[in-house]
């Protein structure tokens, strides 16, 4: 999910638990229709409204939202999704180009199988936690992949 607001704020790290074991649930149950992508730098998505039963995906974005600090008011979440990243999947290092209004990106695991995330000015590779948000500024160069066996699916 990607957060705007009239001001400009930015972090790096978990924010808070989350519950995601509904949603992670439906996941193994009934998988969204991934679109079949040939690159495998782009991660594979699917927009939550009309795909993802509401029940399952809005009570963790207001959850994730109630969670942030230093929280602004008029804060919006737009461009809910479910992002996967398959196995052996990489993204070079890029920067992600936002309105002004932007906020931060806010990354909730739901299945990690050796999904990372890495900034260009910060030594190592950073590995999410299923159940724990995340939030941090995308407009700071990183990359992300997954060296894991299966693919690593977040609510965005």
């Amino acid at each position: 999910m990607t957060l705007t607001t009239g001001a400009c704020w930015s972090c790096l790290g978990p924010v808070e638990p989350v519950d995601v074991a509904a949603l992670s649930a439906w996941l193994r149950a009934a998988p969204p229709a991934w679109p079949n992508l040939p690159s495998l730098t782009k991660p594979q998505r699917v927009r939550c409204a009309g795909a993802v039963p509401n029940v399952l995906w809005l009570p963790l974005v207001e959850q994730a939202l109630a969670l942030l600090p230093h929280r602004p008011d008029g804060l919006v979440a737009h461009d809910v999704l479910l992002s996967r990243v398959r196995s052996g999947q990489s993204h070079p290092m890029h920067v992600d180009v936002q309105p002004d209004s932007w906020l931060a990106r806010v990354h909730v695991p739901l299945v990690c199988a050796g999904g990372w995330f890495e900034w260009e000015d910060e030594p190592g590779r950073a590995r999410f936690e299923v159940g724990q948000a995340y939030s941090f500024d995308t407009r700071a160069r990183h990359s992300f992949g997954n060296d894991g066996e299966k693919g690593r699916v977040h609510l965005v």
